[in-house]
């Protein structure tokens, strides 16, 4: 399905826009206009600026996953039986039993 690609895809755009129009009536420079510009003054404050923003985005990631997989185990949705179930099983299921 098209649908929900083109809706990240829009998403997407319209928020770099709003980033860059942010931005620019506040007259502040974006952060890689700034990476750029520091890189052309000072190239060891640049690259520490860049590992900086890495190891922030990669802590950043790291608490969104161990958030949801706590949420999913307190819930029990996320906890794996290992156990395979035949097509028959399935289908004597209610059907709101398999859906939670």
């Amino acid at each position: 399905m098209v649908l929900p690609g083109l809706t990240t895809a829009l998403l997407t755009v319209v928020l770099v826009l709003r980033k860059f129009t942010m931005a620019s009536l506040d007259l502040y420079p974006e952060f890689p206009v700034w990476i750029l510009a520091l890189d052309q003054t000072s190239g060891q404050i640049s690259v520490a600026a860049l590992l900086d923003a890495l190891f922030i985005t990669c802590l950043v990631r790291m608490a969104i996953i161990v958030t949801g997989t706590r949420h999913f185990r307190r819930t029990g949705r996320g906890q794996l039986t290992g156990r395979v179930v035949a097509p028959e099983e399935i289908s004597r299921q209610p059907h709101q039993a398999r859906h939670r």
